[in-house]
């Protein structure tokens, strides 16, 4: 049995913006490092300010002083001094045309992260994230439970459920009993 081309399991992203379709270049090795570190960092650094998070509110509620806490790391990674310079080396030549094209900020952030996600996620979590409009949560139902988007920080959520738009009420359960 003979290998596929990669191109066909892996193919180009295309991204409608003001009226033009952007192709999206595939993420090169020396950039997918970077951004394998930096979701790495980023998941690190959530996952220690969720622990410290679920520690003072132990206290809080036990009437305790604050416990220590863990240092959080810092957040650097070498040659991304800004998310503009990754989202530059992500989008290549894209970059400068959409500029050139007068895309929006949102739009041209919007898709240096679909590319991110189609690199570390895959292409169902990079299509939830470009079709919600970068909705976590979209992007979430998509991935594993061990995940950036899914690790809770102790926040509480804010952000209303949307209700039906279908005009339908769902049935209720029927009960076997």
């Amino acid at each position: 049995m003979a290998f596929n081309a990669y191109q066909a399991f892996q193919g180009p992203i295309e991204l409608p913006i003001g009226g033009k379709t952007y192709t999206l270049p595939s993420v090169s090795a020396a950039v997918g490092v970077r951004v394998t570190l930096i979701a790495e960092r980023s998941s690190e650094v959530l996952t220690i300010a969720a622990r410290n998070e679920e520690a003072r509110a132990k206290a809080a509620a036990n009437g305790e002083p604050e416990p220590e806490l863990e240092e959080v790391p810092d957040f650097e990674i070498e040659g991304v001094d800004k998310i503009e310079d990754l989202n530059k080396e992500l989008l290549g030549p894209v970059y400068d045309k959409m500029v050139a094209d007068g895309v929006s900020y949102d739009a041209l952030f919007m898709a240096g992260q679909v590319a991110t996600h189609d690199f570390l996620y895959g292409r169902a979590a990079a299509e939830a994230y470009w079709n919600s409009g970068g909705d976590p949560k979209a992007v979430a139902e998509t991935l594993p439970a061990a995940n950036v988007f899914s690790q809770s920080t102790g926040a509480e959520n804010t952000t209303p459920t949307q209700a039906s738009t279908s005009g339908t009420k769902p049935r209720p359960k029927k009960s076997n009993s």
